[in-house]
């Protein structure tokens, strides 16, 4: 009995210790799937796969991997579940019991895979995956076995979600676009639902209307159901195959339906609405909500704590150059840097982002933006007393914070600049006001006033600013202003193309900026203030220089001498002779006035814009940070790229020379003119200017700590602010932004992983109705990289090994050492036997680059190679020549050799570059040309390719013993052609390759053939979130002459519509093409 009781007891105790846990209800569940038998639902929920009975309950966890694990599919006979996840950086399918157990691996590409649905006549896996990218950038249809091996292709037409019919007969898939968020568009690539017949071989659109319907499921023989937008609302709907009825299953208003799944015999539909999962009983024809709860822990700590020695993102050196402030992960954190002590004291305490610091003159009080509780503000951090003796910011234990911005301000106050004056700050109110207002808020001016306001800089003695501005032509130009406001800004750069970063000497007698010059490279240019001095000679500059600099040592002496103590450590005091004389004290009163008169910025502003000085042939692309030494002859300035550094260069061009290697950014002068900035890391660096020093890391250790939800939270308030002050639109293409903040605010709060949080961001976007909009970050973790031969094989081939149809041109298997060729077979891999129920993909990961062996047959003997196998983006280049040397070849021989063909990848300098050579090469001696953009998604050449078409030619010139005459290639920017022409594009032709197809029209260059393009021209930039993250905004749109019609949502029509049917993607046939080739000959018979 005691033994009982001792058991009883020690199992209390663990309860006690253990106590269970908590039943949670389950919201924002994703992805759901039903069962055959309509019993039983698997879903996605915090990144794992979990089930519950269809009529709700409590959920039962199938999957415990950190990776997310999503799109599950059960199979025919509901025993097995293939779900795609996320484990080694990319999705790939994998297949379980229905029951959960270990997961097997089934594809190993580092291309997305994910699985759809189980074709009950070869029981494989359908899949679609973009693994075969081309120049066609498309989805397409795969298939694989259960138990692994190679796939293959279930139809090589593009698609991104489908199912089939119980007999296999019926296939319906989406086709259009993959971004299932975007609502209420009408574009020519939206999703629609096509079908095709396996035994006829023919293809069926069931939604041809202009608008977005998708995620088709069979629930009968003869019927399907999907989502559609038809109302405005994405909603329920089915529809007969044979009659085309259609009736509307759910009515829902606002946020709509998301994802959709059927079970296998057509009586259940499960379907996402906004944080919920509904059931729909096809027999009865109503749905009601799953309620769902589960036993679940949250999948990583709430709270976070980290201990940082790195990862400053901006810092700000005080006055005295004694402390350093600097901003890690979001929070400001203050280090004395002559403190032994490495640790360093956290100014701020929350979840929120804050930015842009700057100090009081008198190094107590540090401002900064935060954009707490949503909405952009100014803060202040107040040093702290002792005993009636002032302490730094660094050895204050409770740092006060307080808000400098007035509460209930309409407009962001943000990018805080202490004045050298003390008591003033300037900032920016909103996107253009550049405002000053005293320390204690009573006092407000405007300096200058405008849609927009860049970098901007108060001069030494707090009189003036230099600012950068965009104006109208986004054309930026650096401008000075006084700071009083009351004189307009005068443009002092005055050149067509960017200008940015202004900033001033020391001693306020020079000023500087970056300038976009000759051939795109950045290039510094200078002015001296005054007139006297731009007017002096080398020689007298040199010495002007010296007599600065010795000038700036002796304020730098007389600022140190100012706070030195005797030996008894009081401040020592010098004896002062009182004036004896009227005469003397008019002389010193005299000396002061001068004294005071002689360190105020004076500058002649008449002609400043042509005094500049220009520093160009500079490394890399030029500089992107600059600054001055204190007497202004000496540049300093950091490079990106190969050859990323820090620099300098005198005023005269001269002494260029890299003091830095490594990335460099926010260059500060610190204490006896060591220079500080950020470097590799995110760590604080100071060089020594004086003799050979070396860089040297400002060590700290920084305890940082916070909450993952209200990380999340930050994230949203910073995401949706961004757009809520950047969009093009300000009315949001007619949404709600501001009620949209407040239902998505909602929704983020029901997501625990960064997969989660995504999908409500680009739910969010999707309300917007608008293109170049997304949220991108680096995964973690693991990521294949698949290797690639340049082959393809022989589906049908099933004796031993892999049999190769296809050698890729120039590709590792079409080189002289290794030339493989069609017919040969692989039977082994390093020594790894090959065949169909082996996948080659799985022994090709981390291959990229490595020599491989390759055992061959060829004509009955054994023959072995060594190949190294190439990365994707090698292989996506690799078959996006061979398709345009295909299509080349096809237009030579359908043209009899009287046209020309030329593809435009993307419009950027690379494609660019591309063209004009093979304008030449390829054109010249041709009557017309075809100029193919299809499938380019843009870039920002387009005017530049129009200037090898326009203007007409003005002359002509001719050698005595030519036979006929031309223009000089060299007269001109770029190669010229003026011949016929024929511009082919299509759905997948996007933003600037819009561009230039309306312009081609309005200038009627020539006649576009194919079908409306993508509908998506909108210039967009973007900003980095807390995290890292990359968010794209759409900052300025595109009208049509002479129409002003918007190109957002208004896609460029061809003169000659020509459908590219799946039929045709198929049988890769191209009826845009050969219209196109039919076309151009008959315009050419005609002249």
């Amino acid at each position: 009995m005691r033994k009982i009781a001792f058991w009883w007891a020690f199992g209390l105790c663990l309860l006690l210790a253990h106590p269970a846990q908590a039943s949670v209800e389950v919201k924002f569940a994703r992805h759901p799937a039903v069962s055959p038998d309509g019993s039983k639902v698997v879903f996605s929920w915090r990144g794992d796969l979990w089930v519950v009975a269809s009529h709700g309950g409590t959920a039962r966890k199938l999957t415990t991997h950190k990776a997310f694990d999503h799109h599950p599919v059960w199979s025919p006979d509901g025993k097995w579940i293939a779900f795609a996840s996320r484990r080694f950086g990319n999705d790939d399918v994998y297949v379980m019991r229905a029951t959960g157990g270990l997961p097997k691996r089934l594809t190993y590409h580092s291309r997305p895979d994910t699985p759809l649905f189980w074709d009950p006549v070869t029981k494989k896996i359908v899949f679609y995956s973009t693994r075969v990218l081309g120049a066609l950038w498309r989805r397409y249809f795969f298939q694989i076995s259960p138990k692994g091996g190679m796939p293959t292709y279930f139809l090589p037409v593009q698609g991104v979600s489908g199912d089939i019919s119980a007999d296999g007969r019926f296939f319906v898939y989406t086709r259009g676009s993959r971004r299932w968020w975007r609502k209420h568009n009408t574009n020519p690539y939206h999703r629609n639902v096509w079908m095709y017949d396996r035994t006829k071989k023919s293809y069926t659109s069931l939604t041809p209307e202009k608008m977005t319907n998708d995620y088709p499921n069979f629930i009968g023989k003869d019927t399907i159901v999907y989502r559609s937008e038809k109302g405005g609302t994405f909603n329920l709907w089915s529809m007969h195959l044979k009659s085309k009825a259609r009736r509307q299953l759910t009515h829902f208003k606002g946020h709509g339906v998301r994802y959709v799944r059927a079970s296998r015999d057509g009586k259940v539909v499960v379907f996402s609405q906004w944080d919920k999962l509904f059931k729909y009983h096809v027999d009865l024809g109503k749905f009601a909500e799953i309620n769902i709860k589960a036993t679940a822990d949250v999948p990583r700590n709430v709270f976070m704590r980290k201990i940082l020695r790195r990862g400053v993102s901006e810092f700000a050196l005080s006055p005295n150059k004694k402390e350093v402030a600097f901003v890690l992960r979001g929070d400001v954190y203050v280090k004395s840097l002559k403190d032994p002590v490495k640790w360093a004291r956290r100014v701020t305490h929350n979840d929120w982002r804050e930015q842009h610091l700057t100090w009081s003159s008198d190094g107590r009080t540090l401002a900064f933006t935060s954009n707490k509780g949503g909405d952009k503000a100014i803060y202040f951090a107040h040093a702290g007393m002792r005993k009636k003796k002032k302490l730094s910011l660094s050895k204050t234990f409770r740092i006060k914070i307080t808000r400098w911005t007035p509460k209930g301000n309409k407009k962001i106050e943000h990018r805080p600049d202490w004045s050298p004056k003390k008591n003033e700050i300037a900032f920016v109110r909103g996107n253009g006001e550049l405002v000053v207002r005293s320390v204690d808020g009573k006092k407000e001016r405007v300096v200058t006033k405008d849609w927009n306001i860049g970098a901007f800089q108060w001069s030494p003695d707090g009189r003036w600013f230099l600012f950068s501005r965009t104006d109208y032509q986004s054309n930026d130009d650096i401008f000075l202003v006084h700071a009083s406001g009351k004189k307009p800004a005068l443009n002092i750069s005055r050149f067509p193309d960017t200008d940015v970063r202004p900033v001033w000497s020391a001693n306020g007698k020079m000023m500087a900026y970056l300038s976009n010059g000759v051939f795109d490279r950045m290039q510094i240019r200078y002015a001296f203030l005054r007139s006297v001095d731009h007017e002096k000679s080398c020689e007298e500059l040199i010495r002007t220089f010296k007599r600065w600099k010795k000038a700036s040592k002796r304020r730098k002496g007389k600022r140190g001498k100012k706070g030195k103590k005797g030996k008894k450590g009081k401040r020592s005091k010098k004896t002062k002779k009182a004036p004896t004389t009227q005469k003397a004290k008019k002389d010193k009163a005299h000396k002061k006035g001068k004294k005071k008169r002689r360190h105020l910025v004076r500058i002649d502003k008449k002609g400043l814009a042509f005094r500049l000085r220009s520093l160009t042939g500079l490394p890399g692309s030029g500089p992107n940070q600059l600054l001055l030494s204190a007497d202004g002859s000496t540049f300093y300035f950091t490079v990106r790229g190969k050859l990323k550094g820090l620099y300098r260069i005198g005023w005269d061009g001269k002494g260029l020379r890299r003091l830095y290697k490594g990335p460099a950014s926010q260059l500060q002068w610190g204490a006896k003119g060591a220079l500080y900035f950020i470097g590799k890391g995110g760590t604080i660096v100071a060089l020594g200017m004086r003799g050979k020093a070396r860089p040297k890391p400002v060590r700290f250790v920084a305890e940082w700590s916070g909450r993952r939800d209200m990380a999340r939270l930050q994230l949203f308030e910073e995401a949706w602010g961004i757009i809520n002050h950047g969009f093009y639109d300000p009315t949001f293409h007619g949404a709600n932004w501001a009620k949209i903040r407040a239902d998505y605010r909602h929704l983020i709060k029901q997501t625990v992983t960064r997969d989660g949080f995504d999908d409500v961001i680009f739910m969010m976007l999707g309300e917007l109705n608008a293109s170049h909009l997304g949220i991108y970050h680096r995964k973690k973790g693991p990521k294949s990289r698949t290797g690639e031969l340049g082959v393809r094989f022989d589906a049908s081939y099933k004796g031993k090994g892999l049999k190769i149809a296809y050698v890729r041109p120039k590709s590792p298997a079409a080189r002289r050492r290794s030339l493989l060729k069609k017919g040969d077979v692989l039977l082994a891999l390093n020594g790894q036997p090959l065949g169909q129920d082996v996948n080659l993909y799985k022994y090709l990961d981390w291959k990229v680059g490595r020599k491989v062996e390759l055992k061959i047959s060829r004509e009955g003997k054994t023959r072995f190679f060594y190949i190294r196998p190439i990365g994707f983006r090698h292989t996506y280049q690799q078959r996006y020549n061979a398709w345009v040397d295909a299509v080349r070849d096809q237009v030579k021989t359908l043209s009899k050799g009287t046209l020309a063909y030329l593809h435009i990848q993307s419009m950027n300098m690379k494609s660019l570059d591309r063209f004009e050579r093979e304008l030449y090469a390829h054109a010249h001696d041709k009557k017309g040309l075809i100029i193919d953009v299809r499938n380019n998604g843009g870039g920002w050449t387009a005017d530049r390719l129009l200037s090898m078409f326009l203007p007409k030619a003005h002359a002509v010139t001719r050698y005595r013993h030519a036979k006929r005459g031309g223009y000089p290639v060299s007269r001109r920017p770029y190669y010229y052609w003026h011949k016929p022409i024929i511009l082919l594009c299509n759905e997948r032709s996007g933003s600037n390759a819009e561009i230039f197809t309306h312009a081609v029209k309005l200038h009627k260059l020539g006649t576009v053939v194919g079908m409306p393009t993508a509908g998506a021209v909108i210039s967009t930039g973007g900003a980095r979130l807390l995290d890292g993250s990359w968010f794209r905004l759409p900052l300025r749109g595109w009208w049509t002459l002479p129409k002003r019609k918007n190109m957002e949502n208004g896609p460029a029509v061809p003169h000659v519509l020509v459908p590219i049917l799946p039929t045709d993607e198929q049988f890769r046939r191209d009826p845009q093409l050969k219209r196109a080739i039919k076309i151009l000959l008959s315009q050419l018979k005609k002249k």
